[in-house]
């Protein structure tokens, strides 16, 4: 069964909405965020009729309860896919009079969404449709992909909408936007390049399906294989980074420093790294995000890890460094228990991360502070990780999880991952997650993942705090957990 006809089911009362909810919203985030659009498509029918018949149930919910919040937020992104704008609407009224705040990234939309008949109507709202998405793209959202998608979207709706009717006004006002998106930076790249390029005027509809296609394979929905190394132990050598690297005190800024040193500055690089999250494949992405995002992580890292108790740090550890990039948290960790001068057993490093080239340059950090260190290497993205990818953990030592930048990503099941962890990890588990605040939708997904261990054995929410720019250090903002748990063994 679909998960729209399994919601129709549940939508019966806002009570059985809500605990289904409790239970299945991952499978609900995936399937919004993560459906091909062809596919999608498809299904809009069913989609406005489950609207139609369920809003009432809907509009009912406590959206004061995170996973209530973040149906509400999918729904609006829904909506925007498939151009239904009067739900769009309703649902971003419920979050209005909740007193919740409305995205930058769904303002725009809201303004291609509200009834435009003509290309006036069109042209009027261009600007300020820009200037919104271009806030969003340097402010809002950790995957700049998907104001890229939205805009795009709005691009293949104009298209689909006038093309039949209109065609030279429809080409006057595409090369109009063509021109002014010149003006902005999040519209720089292949994507724009390849989708300004199709022929739309023999063909509108082939244009929009295009458009579509072209959207799909750039926020990888569904159906990507990924090729990853199988070796446990991958570490970058002999390089002249690497040379550089033994010239430098062992200090996080002098790390940072170096690797700013070898960044070349390109606009391109930067915008490449898609506000932290793109999966790195050239050596100057590297650069670019230590140059970048180092002090950031750094300083919500070293905030984070003075907040564990006292006692942690008198226990045996082994670290998980969960999507490390390149190990930044484990060194922040390895470079706090330097300038505390905490004498802490360190049994084991875990580095996974989906990038090779990020997690050979982990490893390379990481034996700068300790040569012997012990230290495994998993190539592969979250949700391929496997539980033999563990099976040399012992029970008898505490494991630190650190999540720094990484449980609010989209690619990924957080259901699936917290299932991985409480079958893996038997003993006593602290975890450390820090994330920039985006969204309530963001903020959320994390909490859900936190609620999949809170029926457990002995656990204890030690921290969380939520901040906006300007409301903590640097003009950053900062989602930060700290809980502990001891995960029984299942019999």
């Amino acid at each position: 069964m679909s998960i729209i006809g399994k919601l129709n089911i549940e939508s019966k009362t806002s009570e059985s909405l809500s605990h289904f909810l409790k239970d299945n919203i991952d499978v609900v985030y995936n399937f919004v965020l993560n459906k091909k659009q062809s596919k999608l498509a498809l299904l809009k029918d069913e989609i406005n009729e489950y609207f139609l018949n369920n809003f009432l149930v809907i509009k009912s919910l406590d959206i004061r309860v995170d996973e209530n919040q973040m149906f509400i937020d999918l729904l609006i992104d829904l909506s925007e896919r498939l151009n239904l704008s009067f739900y769009f609407k309703r649902f971003c009224r419920i979050k209005v009079r909740a007193d919740l705040s409305i995205s930058k990234k769904n303002e725009a939309a809201s303004l291609y969404m509200n009834g435009l008949r003509s290309f006036q109507d069109f042209e009027n709202i261009l600007d300020s449709f820009l200037i919104k998405l271009q806030f969003a793209f340097e402010h809002e959202e950790d995957n700049n992909k998907r104001v890229i998608a939205l805009f795009f979207n709005f691009y293949a709706n104009v298209i689909l909408d006038f093309g039949k009717m209109n065609m030279p006004s429809l080409i006057g006002f595409v090369n109009e936007i063509k021109h002014k998106s010149k003006n902005f930076p999040f519209l720089t790249g292949s994507i724009s390049d390849e989708i300004f390029e199709l022929e739309i005027s023999k063909d509108y509809k082939l244009a929009f399906n295009s458009i579509h296609l072209i959207i799909d394979e750039y926020l990888q929905r569904e159906d990507i294989v990924l090729l990853f190394n199988k070796a446990t132990y991958l570490i970058e050598l002999e390089t002249e980074y690497a040379s550089r690297l033994s010239d430098v005190e062992t200090d996080l800024y002098d790390i940072r420093n170096l690797a700013s040193s070898f960044y070349s500055g390109a606009d391109s690089t930067f915008y490449s790294l898609g506000r932290g999250v793109a999966i790195l494949t050239e050596e100057q992405q590297l650069y670019a995000y230590l140059h970048s995002y180092g002090k950031m992580h750094f300083a919500k890292c070293n905030y984070a890890f003075s907040l564990l108790p006292e006692d942690f740090f008198l226990y045996n550890i082994e670290i998980i460094d969960w999507g490390c990039g390149q190990a930044m948290a484990s060194m922040s960790y390895l470079d706090f228990l330097q300038k505390k001068d905490i004498n802490q057993d360190i049994e084991k490093i875990n580095l996974n991360e989906p990038s090779e080239i990020a997690l050979k340059r982990g490893a390379l950090h990481l034996t700068k502070y300790d040569e012997a260190i012990n230290l495994t290497t998993v190539n592969k993205d979250l949700d391929s990780i496997k539980k033999e990818d563990f099976q040399d953990f012992y029970p008898k030592n505490v494991k630190l999880h650190l999540f720094s930048n990484i449980l609010d990503i989209d690619s990924y099941s957080t259901r699936q991952l917290s299932d991985l962890i409480k079958s893996n990890f038997i003993g006593l588990n602290y975890f450390v997650i820090v994330s920039p605040y985006i969204t309530e939708l963001k903020t959320n997904r994390i909490n859900n993942f936190i609620s999949e261990f809170e029926n457990s054995s002995e656990f204890e929410l030690l921290e969380s705090k939520n901040k906006k720019k300007g409301e903590w250090k640097g003009n950053w903002s900062l989602v930060l957990r700290v809980f502990k748990v001891r995960i029984l063994k299942k019999y």
